[in-house]
């Protein structure tokens, strides 16, 4: 028994896997509270609003990355031991993404001049601020944490990554209940997303950069990561990670424009109980990515092949699961979040969706990770591209289920363009569709 637990803990995957499922159980746990107790006191419109914010928010911090959060990922994985970075990536990176920052703000000024905007996103001039702030936040909150989890601090990492947000967030919701006044979704995502800062720049520091850190600082040429050169590398990267996060929002989007606050939050709520299915792979994830990185460029196909497998495994048993779960329990679980509409329909296309995802598993981070940025960006351009099709099709004349159908076949298409890529490139099985192939091709022989 002691041995096993031995096993357990040496298992980089699985004890990491495991660590940030637990955490990340409890961040979804106070994400479902404070869907439930913003609908029951502030209504379903101050919901569908604070999601259009957090829309804003996850999209424009990911325009302002450009990239850097996974590149700087990548580059801190590769070796754990013999390390190559100093400070002066990260400084890099740092002014790029403040220079974004610049950018866009002086964009959301200049937007607030047109009454369209302001009234279609509901801006006045503390909310723009506000907004702004969460955005610069957000952007480096997403930095630093990059550097957490490259340096293995498993713990540290999946507290930051969501669970200090919407504990923050939890607390104000709580707050403005108690004195009975009037909530703006802008002031609940600048307190938590800048708590988040703090907390994640207190631990990049103490994890990566601190002078009793056992990985070793060398000394780099300063043409390797100037800034010139980054932006070169990094431009792949951030047109999939863009494109990624407007595949996510763009459906709250469109509701949003096509019809009301109030939709949009109905939408969001099967949304939330859809992704819930997800919630295995966003947590192996964190763990896994840094692992490709370092196992693949030290030429351990073999050891990777397995944490691959065991992580596609256990993403497609928890997702079935779990699916179950939720559709056998759904009117009981739409009672407790209170919510009176039939949202059944939209939820089970959203449900499938999520098992298609899981189905492929891990490729999309396998491609990132192994440097094949291109063919991700190629793949998310055409999921985006089918995405925007279909909402602006099917929004208009069938509503939340037409937004639930254009995001399941957007992420489909785009997890099956990386899969037929995989497969031509990789001499390893990386996910379920490796398998079937084999079995088909032995079948033909």
């Amino acid at each position: 028994m002691i041995k096993k637990i031995h096993s357990f803990r040496n298992n980089e995957l699985l004890f990491g896997s495991f660590v940030n499922f637990s955490i990340k159980g409890i961040a979804f746990l106070i994400n479902y509270l404070i869907m439930i107790f913003s609908i029951k006191f502030f209504g379903v419109e101050f919901y569908g609003e604070y999601n259009i914010n957090l829309s804003l928010i996850d999209i424009f911090s990911v325009f302002c990355l450009f990239g850097a959060d996974i590149y700087f990922l990548k580059e801190l994985s590769k070796s754990k031991n013999d390390y190559i970075e100093n400070k002066y990536l990260l400084k890099n990176l740092m002014l790029i993404c403040c220079v974004f920052i610049l950018l866009l703000t002086i964009v959301f000024l200049t937007a607030m001049n047109f009454p369209f905007i302001r009234d279609y996103f509901n801006l006045n001039s503390i909310n723009v601020y506000l907004l702004i702030l969460g955005i610069a936040f957000a952007t480096l909150n997403l930095l630093f944490l990059s550097g957490i989890r490259a340096s293995g601090s498993i713990i540290t990492y999946s507290i930051g990554e969501k669970f200090i947000q919407r504990f923050i967030t939890l607390i104000i919701v709580f707050l403005f209940i108690i004195i009975n006044v009037r909530l703006e979704p802008a002031i609940l995502i600048f307190f938590s997303t800048g708590t988040a800062t703090i907390y994640s720049l207190i631990f990049l520091n103490k994890f990566v950069f601190h002078k009793g850190n056992k990985m070793k600082f060398t000394k780099i040429k300063p043409g390797k990561y100037a800034i010139p050169n980054l932006l070169k590398e990094m431009k792949f990267i951030f047109i999939s990670s863009f494109i990624l996060i407007l595949l996510g929002k763009m459906d709250t989007l469109t509701i949003s424009f096509f019809m009301n606050s109030s939709e949009v939050g109905k939408y969001n709520v099967a949304l939330q109980i859809a992704v819930l299915i997800n919630f295995s792979m966003g947590s192996i994830n964190s763990i896994l990515s840094p692992l490709i990185s370092r196992q693949y460029h030290s030429n351990q196909t073999r050891l990777l092949e397995k944490n691959i497998k065991m992580a596609n495994n256990i993403i497609l048993a928890t997702s079935f699961a779990l699916t179950l779960i939720i559709i056998t329990f759904y009117n009981f679980i739409i009672s407790i979040i209170g919510l009176n509409e039939n949202i059944f329909i939209p939820l089970v296309i959203l449900l499938i969706g999520q098992l298609f995802s899981a189905f492929m598993g891990s490729v999309v981070n396998l491609m990132n990770m192994t440097g094949n940025f291109k063919i991700v960006s190629f793949s998310m351009v055409c999921a985006l591209l089918t995405n925007l099709t279909l909402n602006f099709i099917l929004v208009p004349s069938i509503g939340l289920t037409g937004a639930a159908i254009s995001t399941a076949i957007s992420y489909f298409i785009k997890d099956f363009i990386c899969t037929l890529y995989g497969l031509k490139m990789f001499n390893f099985k990386f996910s379920h569709i490796s398998y079937l192939v084999l079995w088909l091709n032995k079948g033909r022989g």
